[in-house]
């Protein structure tokens, strides 16, 4: 049975989340919508080498919020390239680029996007292409999803097989 709850709620009402305090000091408290929400996720990825004989496959895992311009620098980590180059995500029907190199048409650039806006379940896959001048590329994989601690979701390069 649905319980119907009047939106929005008065300030001095119950929370409508469930918390059991008022409203204006949870979910109606000015503020609340900028509040950052803890990634509680993990991604293992998968990163493949493109054009590579045997192919090199590396593995690192990221909090499934990870901004792309911070993914950038860890799959770059695990591929253990130590320069900057230019780079750009691709995905099926866009890309998104490296904010230095990004134009007005581009709807999002690295520094906005996130990993969970390329690929948010298992399977799904990407290019990351990391040195456009020497047309250098690898596909990503998203191997599995796990809950974690927020405070413990860092970054991991993970050597070898997971």
């Amino acid at each position: 049975m649905h319980r119907f709850v009047p939106w929005p709620p008065e300030r001095n009402a119950r929370c409508w989340c469930g918390s059991g305090v008022k409203y204006k000091r949870c979910c109606g408290r000015p503020g609340f919508a900028q509040t950052p929400v803890p990634d509680r996720a993990r991604c293992l990825i998968r990163i493949e080498s493109q054009g590579e004989r045997p192919r090199d496959v590396r593995w690192v895992a990221v909090p499934s919020e990870l901004r792309t311009d911070r993914l950038h620098d860890a799959l770059n980590q695990a591929l253990g390239v130590d320069d900057d180059p230019l780079y750009l995500f691709e995905i099926d029907g866009g890309e998104v680029p490296d904010p230095r190199v990004a134009n007005e048409a581009d709807s999002h650039t690295a520094a906005q996007a996130t990993l969970s806006m390329l690929a948010n379940e298992p399977g799904h896959r990407f290019t990351y292409c990391y040195d456009l001048d020497r047309d250098r590329a690898c596909t990503v994989v998203v191997e599995e999803i796990t809950a974690v601690d927020p405070a413990r979701n860092d970054v991991v390069i993970v050597d070898g097989a997971p």
